[in-house]
């Protein structure tokens, strides 16, 4: 993360870059707040701030003019194309028990004719 912040080549402060690398990707302002252990209203503060300082009318705006003021976005969208498959596989699967499956023995049941 601190890689990606870094890179940035926004005109931000440190602290509006990491917000910013949040919003990039998809998390909401609470989300944020709980990841960063700040008020929900001082993220809302950084996120307004961050959209007047470049222009952006929405945390659209916002993710699309950091991602592309990375160096190499390429990188950031395989990335993130990686992580949201393994959280669909985690989180949209069915429980599975990959555990070999207990035998159930199969009893046969008399028919008129054999009785």
């Amino acid at each position: 993360m601190n890689e990606l912040i870094e890179s940035c080549q926004l005109d931000l402060t440190r602290r509006q870059k990491e917000i910013s690398a949040h919003v990039a990707k998809g998390f909401s302002e609470d989300e944020i707040s709980a990841r960063l252990h700040i008020s929900p209203a001082t993220v809302h503060n950084h996120t307004r701030n961050i959209r007047k300082k470049i222009g952006a009318r929405s945390a659209v705006d916002v993710a699309r003019l950091f991602i592309l003021s990375l160096p190499d976005p390429k990188k950031f969208f395989i990335a993130l194309f990686f992580l949201s498959v393994q959280a669909h596989a985690t989180l949209e699967t069915p429980q599975l028990d990959l555990r070999r499956p207990t035998t159930t023995r199969i009893t046969r049941i008399k028919t008129r004719n054999e009785a």
